[in-house]
This record gives C-alpha cells, sequence and structure tokens, in this order.
C-alpha cells in the first residue's frame, strides 16, 4: 500500500471516528431533518388526513421543541370574534368547521363553538386548541359532535368564544 493510500485510509478512520462521537442532533441534517420546520416538510408529503397532520406536527414538536414565543394568552374582543368567519358540516359523527381568522395580528390557541339542534332546542358545547391559527388564514377544526338531527340543516353553530395571543 502507498503512502497516499494509507493516509486516505487513516483520515477515513479519522472521520468516521469524529462522526459517530458526534451528538445524534449534530448529524441530523445528513440522516434525516435538522429542525423542526424540515420535519414537518419530510414527513408532510403525501399526507391528506388531518389526524396524520396532527400526529407528525407533535412527533417533530417532540423531535425539536420549539424555544416558547413570549405570548400574552387573552379573551378576544367582540371586534376581534367578528373577523372569524367559517363555514361548517357534519360528516361521520364528526363536526367539521373550515375556520379563517381575519384578524390581522391575533393567533388564535382556543376556540369554542356552541351547536344547536333546531329540533331539541338543545345546545353542546365544544372546545378545541390547535396549534395557534395564524392572523388572516384558514384552518379546519374537527370536533367530535353528537347532534341527533344533523340531516336537512336542522342545526345551527356559532363560535362562542376564542382565545388568542400577539
Amino acid at each position: 500500500m502507498t503512502a497516499t493510500k494509507r493516509l486516505i485510509a487513516g483520515l477515513s478512520l479519522v472521520l468516521l471516528a469524529m462522526l459517530c462521537g458526534l451528538p445524534q442532533q449534530a448529524c441530523a441534517g445528513f440522516f434525516g431533518p435538522s429542525n423542526f420546520d424540515e420535519c414537518i416538510l419530510d414527513n408532510m408529503k403525501g399526507v391528506t388526513s388531518d389526524l396524520a397532520a396532527r400526529a407528525i406536527y407533535r412527533s417533530c414538536l417532540e423531535k425539536f421543541p420549539k424555544t416558547a414565543e413570549v405570548c400574552t394568552d387573552f379573551a378576544l374582543t367582540s371586534d376581534q370574534m367578528n373577523h372569524l368567519k367559517g363555514t361548517a358540516h357534519f360528516s361521520y359523527g364528526s363536526f367539521f368547521v373550515d375556520l379563517y381568522n381575519g384578524n390581522p395580528d391575533v393567533s388564535l390557541t382556543n376556540i369554542q363553538i356552541t351547536i344547536k339542534d333546531l329540533v331539541t332546542q338543545e345546545s353542546r358545547v365544544y372546545q378545541e386548541s390547535p396549534s395557534p391559527i395564524k392572523p388572516l388564514a384558514q384552518y379546519s377544526l374537527n370536533f367530535f359532535a353528537s347532534v341527533a338531527n344533523t340531516e336537512n340543516g336542522q342545526w345551527s353553530w356559532s363560535v362562542l368564544s376564542a382565545r388568542g395571543c400577539k
């Protein structure tokens, strides 16, 4: 073996030893995502289910905890509540709300809705704490709701309250 080949082999062994000694997160870029955003982008490819997307979000958050952002949580004012718009429908025992946060400077952290059965006049309250819904963004919420008269529009819904942060 020539001196050049021995040098290359030796350097290769030193490099391998250095890589093996590094913490896992330092090598993350070589063997997978190296931060939260890359984790989300890599794992969301082809995902079509909200349930799967939430599981991926939680998994990436565990793997790459985000530093806490300074955010003062507060109840939305009536003016801010008026900037929440949405449509809703029942499907297979779930109540789906497509909500638009029309507030330019508030991220939503908690939503409380009421669903009213127009036949029995019974109302039920449901709550969801999604990952923050950014300002001027749309988000789909899924509530496991139980209302007897879901056919022919015999129900109504409204946003009862919401919390957010700036």
